[in-house]
């Protein structure tokens, strides 16, 4: 999804939780209200990060994310897809927790746990 059709996507969201706030009581609705300007505030702030890398981003960068838990949130937020076009991740081998096998894990929990 590109970064046009999320923003659609937002303000689409935002129409129908304003219709929807009718129904919910003061609190709720300023809650909700609240709520969706932390959303608009993460969408500027975010899009101002990605302004400034453009204007940084003189030449090809390689940025390594290191741990699969970087790379599962940059793919699943859609951030990977959003930077420049000559800013490009590259999977790294993965921080030592996530590609180490449960059993090694086990066992060095075994042998620490001896007396």
């Amino acid at each position: 999804m590109g970064k046009d059709q999320k923003g659609e996507t937002f303000a689409r969201s935002v129409a129908v939780s304003t219709r929807e706030a009718g129904s919910l009581c003061k609190a709720a609705y300023e809650r909700e209200l609240l709520r969706l300007q932390a959303e608009l505030v993460k969408v500027q702030l975010a899009r101002s990060l990605l302004d400034r890398l453009r204007r940084v981003a003189t030449r090809p960068w390689r940025i390594m994310e290191v741990c699969g838990g970087q790379t599962h949130t940059l793919v699943r937020q859609g951030i990977d897809e959003l930077l420049p076009a000559g800013i490009r991740m590259i999977h790294g081998p993965g921080c030592p927790v996530c590609v180490t096998p449960l059993e090694t894990l086990d066992r060095a929990m075994a042998i620490a746990a001896r007396p």
